[in-house]
C-alpha cells in the first residue's frame, strides 16, 4: 500500500471486520514478479499464519464460484445471441477453468502480501478479526473490485480458446457484444465515477498542498514560490482522474451487473494503486526540480536531509524504547544500538513523510517495531545475549504476548481492592458454559501476557546485577507467582465485566455477543499501574543485597532517563515538520521539552496511556502536551513570529491546550499525595 496520501489504513479497525474488508478490497497493492513472491516479505506468528491460510482457501474457493458463475453467464448469453451450439459451449468449459484458476494465482499474488502487512499491524487483535473476517469471506470476495490483476474473461488464454471454439460470424457477434456492453458501463459509471474522483482528487490536491507548504517553510520564502507550487499540485491534480479512469472503468467492466449496480448507487472510493502513485510522485518530483533554481534545490535538498536526519534519529530511540519495555537492554546495549537503529528506520519510507499532517494521526508501533525484523542475527548477536534476541524477534514479529512497560520500580504500588462481582441470575447450562469456555482462553492469553512481562524483570535484574543462577531463580519463582497473584484480580474483573454485558443473552445468541465483545471488556492496568504484589517485593528484598538492588535500580533509572529524552526528541521531530526549525531553534527548545516532560510525563502518561490504546507520544493529539507546558515567553524568544501563529492557530494546539490543564491537576494532585505519604 502506498505511503504518498493513504498512510492510516490501521486506524479504527477493531470490531470494524466488515467495514475492514470492503476497504482492504480496493487498498491491497500490485503482485510482485513471480520471483519475488516465494518468499513473503511480512512474517507473521504461527496462529496469524494458519488462520490467513485458511482465509485464503476459503476466499479462493468463493472466488472460483463467482467467476465461474460469470463466465457460465457470459457464455449462455453468447450462444443465445449468435446460435452457438451445445458442443461448442462444451469445449469452452475447460479454458473457461483454466483462465480462472490463472486469475485464482494473480489475485491471490496481489491479496497475501497486502493481508500480511496489515495483521502485522495488529498482532495483538489479529486472530480476534480473522475470526470475524472468516465469517464474511462472501463479502469480502464480492468486494474484492479495484486489485490490479488479470481478470479470467480477459486472460489471453480464454480469448485464444474462444477465437479457435467459434466460427468467424460467432467471433464476430462475440465482439459486437462485448463492445456494446463496454460502452453501456461506460455511461452506466461515468455520473458516479465522476463523484469519486472528485472525492480522493480533493484527497491528493491537499496532501501536494502540504508538500508545497513543507518546500515553502525550507526555502523559507514563501511567498516567492506559493503560487508556483500551488499551480503544481493543481496541474497534477486535475490529472489524476484519467489516470485512476482506466483502471476503474477496466475492474467495472468484469464486475457482475447486480454488484455493478449496487456500486455506481453507493460512494465507492477509487484508491490510487502503487502503479498510479509512482506516476504521480514522479510528476511532484519533476514538477519540483524545474521549477526551482540550483540554490533553491541546493537550499531544499540541505533542510530536508536535515529533517530527515533529525526524524530518523528520534525514531531510532523510540524504536530502540519500545523494544527496551519488551526486551531490557542494558545502558551499553542501548548506546551499540543507536546506529542500528537509525538504519532499520530509514528503510521504512512510511516512517519519514516530507509534508505536514494537520490532522489527527499516530505513529504506528506495529510498523516501528516491524523495522526490528530488518536486523540480522549475526549483529545481533553481538549486543544482546540468545533471551534478549528471541525477545526482540518476538517483539517485531508481533508475538510477544504484549509485554510492555515491564519495568516496574523495587517499590511497590497500591491496588485498589476489586469489587466482588455480583451475583448473577441462574442462567442456561450452555450459555454458563460459553462463557466460562471464553473466559477460559481469555485468562489463558492474559497469564501468558502477565507471566512474560514478570519474567522479563527477573531476567533484567539478574542480568544487570549480575545474580548467581540460585538467586535467579528464586527471582523467576516469585515472578511467576507475582503473575499468578495479578492473573487473580484481572479474572474477577473480567468475569464482572464481561457477565454485566451479557444481560438477556440467550443460548442462540451467547456465542456470536461474545465473539463480537469489544477487547475494552478485557481492559488491564499498564505497566505503570501494576502492582508488583508482596511476594515479588518481598523476594527482591530478601534475596538481593544492597548493593545488587542499588545496581538494579541505577539501570532502571537510566533506562527511564533514556526513554524521557527519546521522548522529548521525537516531539521536537514532529514539531520540525510543521515548523522547519533551524538547528539553533532545536537546540534551544530541546531542554524547555526535556523539562516539562521531567515534570509532567507521569501525569500525561496516567491520562493516556491505557493497555487498548496506542501510547500517548505516538498520538498527535496528545504528543505535544509537554510543549505547550513550555512558558509563552519563552517559545516567543526562540520562534518566529510566523511559526508562533502556525502553531497556536493550527488544530493540535487547542486540544493540546485544554489537554495540558487537566493534566496540571492532576499533576498537582499526584505531588499533595507524595508530600503526605513522605514521597518525592
Amino acid at each position: 500500500m502506498s505511503h504518498f496520501w493513504l498512510g492510516r489504513l490501521a486506524a479504527g479497525t477493531r470490531g470494524l471486520a466488515l467495514t475492514l474488508l470492503l476497504s482492504l478490497a480496493t487498498l491491497l497493492p500490485a503482485p510482485m514478479p513471480a520471483q519475488e513472491s516465494a518468499k513473503p516479505a511480512t512474517t507473521l506468528a504461527p496462529e496469524i499464519e494458519t488462520k490467513l491460510a485458511e482465509f485464503l482457501r476459503r476466499a479462493r474457493e468463493a472466488k472460483r464460484g463467482i467467476w465461474r458463475a460469470q463466465s457460465r453467464n457470459r457464455i449462455d448469453q453468447l450462444a443465445e445471441a449468435a446460435g452457438i451450439e451445445p458442443e461448442r459451449v462444451k469445449a469452452l468449459q475447460k479454458p473457461a477453468e483454466d483462465a480462472i484458476a490463472r486469475s485464482l494465482d494473480a489475485w491471490e499474488a496481489v491479496s497475501l502480501e497486502g493481508w500480511r502487512k496489515w495483521a502485522a499491524q495488529f498482532p495483538a487483535d489479529t486472530p480476534e478479526l480473522f475470526d470475524q473476517i472468516l465469517a464474511q469471506v462472501d463479502q469480502y470476495v464480492r468486494s474484492d473490485y479495484f486489485a490490479d490483476y488479470v481478470r479470467p474473461l480477459e486472460q489471453p488464454g480464454w480469448i485464444e480458446a474462444m477465437r479457435a471454439t467459434l466460427t468467424p460470424e460467432q467471433v464476430a457477434t462475440w465482439e459486437r457484444m462485448e463492445q456494446e456492453r463496454q460502452e453501456a458501463v461506460r455511461k452506466e459509471i461515468a455520473e458516479a465515477f465522476d463523484a469519486a474522483a472528485s472525492r480522493i482528487r480533493e484527497g491528493l490536491r491537499a496532501t501536494l498542498m502540504k508538500k508545497g507548504e513543507a518546500i515553502k517553510k525550507r526555502l523559507r520564502q514563501p511567498e516567492k514560490r506559493a503560487a508556483e507550487l500551488d499551480a503544481l499540485a493543481n496541474r497534477i491534480t486535475d490529472s489524476a482522474p484519467e489516470v485512476w479512469r482506466v483502471r476503474a472503468t477496466r475492474n467495472f467492466l468484469w464486475m457482475d451487473d447486480d454488484h455493478r449496480r449496487a456500486m455506481v448507487q453507493t460512494h465507492f472510493h477509487i484508491n490510487p494503486d502503487d502503479k498510479e502513485t509512482a506516476t504521480l510522485e514522479a510528476a511532484w518530483e519533476d514538477g519540483v526540480t524545474k521549477l526551482l533554481s540550483p540554490e533553491e534545490t541546493k537550499r531544499l535538498r540541505s533542510t530536508q536531509n536535515e529533517f530527515k536526519e533529525r526524524r530518523i534519529a528520534a525514531l531510532s530511540r523510540i524504536l530502540i524504547t519500545q523494544l527496551d519495555e519488551q526486551v531490557a537492554f542494558t545502558a551499553s546495549q542501548r548506546e551499540r544500538l543507536q546506529g542500528i537503529g537509525k538504519r532499520l528506520v530509514s528503510a521504512e519510507p512510511s516512517l519519514l513523510p516530507d509534508w505536514n499532517d494537520e490532522g489527527h494521526y499516530q505513529i504506528n508501533v506495529q510498523t516501528l517495531l516491524g523495522c526490528g525484523r530488518k536486523a540480522t542475527e549475526e549483529e545481533m548477536r553481538t549486543i544482546l545475549d540468545a533471551t534478549q534476541w528471541r525477545r526482540w524477534q518476538a517483539a517485531c514479529s508481533g508475538t510477544s504476548s504484549g509485554v510492555r512497560s515491564a519495568m516496574i520500580a523495587i517499590r511497590a504500588n497500591t491496588s485498589a481492592p476489586v469489587a466482588k462481582a455480583p451475583a448473577q441470575p441462574g442462567e442456561p447450562e450452555d450459555v454458563e458454559n460459553a462463557i466460562s469456555d471464553h473466559l477460559y482462553e481469555k485468562a489463558a492469553a492474559e497469564r501468558k501476557r502477565l507471566l512474560a512481562a514478570h519474567l522479563l524483570k527477573a531476567e533484567d535484574a539478574a542480568r544487570v546485577a549480575g545474580l548467581p543462577e540460585e538467586t535467579a531463580r528464586l527471582l523467576e519463582t516469585a515472578a511467576r507467582g507475582s503473575a499468578e497473584e495479578e492473573l487473580a484480580l484481572w479474572k474477577t474483573g473480567a468475569d464482572q465485566t464481561v457477565r454485566s454485558q451479557l444481560r438477556e443473552v440467550t443460548p442462540e445468541n451467547v456465542k456470536q455477543r461474545l465473539a463480537s465483545m469489544n477487547r475494552f471488556a478485557f481492559g488491564r492496568r499498564t505497566g505503570s499501574q501494576s502492582d508488583p504484589g508482596a511476594l515479588w517485593e518481598g523476594t527482591v528484598n530478601a534475596a538481593l543485597t544492597d548493593a545488587q538492588r542499588a545496581t538494579w535500580q541505577k539501570e532502571l533509572d537510566a533506562r527511564n532517563a533514556y526513554r524521557d529524552d527519546a521522548i522529548a526528541t521525537l516531539i521536537l521531530a514532529e514539531f520540525d515538520r510543521r515548523q522547519s526549525l533551524t538547528t539553533t531553534q532545536w537546540s534551544r527548545l530541546e531542554p524547555l521539552v526535556a523539562a516539562s516532560l521531567k515534570t509532567y510525563g507521569p501525569d500525561i502518561a496516567s491520562m493516556f496511556s491505557t493497555s487498548f490504546s496506542q501510547t500517548w507520544y505516538l498520538q498527535s493529539h496528545s504528543m505535544f502536551i509537554p510543549l505547550a507546558a513550555v512558558p509563552e515567553a519563552d517559545l516567543k524568544a526562540i520562534l518566529t513570529k510566523e511559526q508562533r501563529e502556525r502553531w497556536t492557530g493550527g488544530e493540535h494546539f487547542g486540544n493540546t491546550k485544554n489537554y495540558l490543564e487537566n493534566v496540571r491537576r492532576l499533576h498537582e494532585n499526584r505531588v499533595k499525595e507524595n508530600k503526605e505519604r513522605g514521597l518525592r
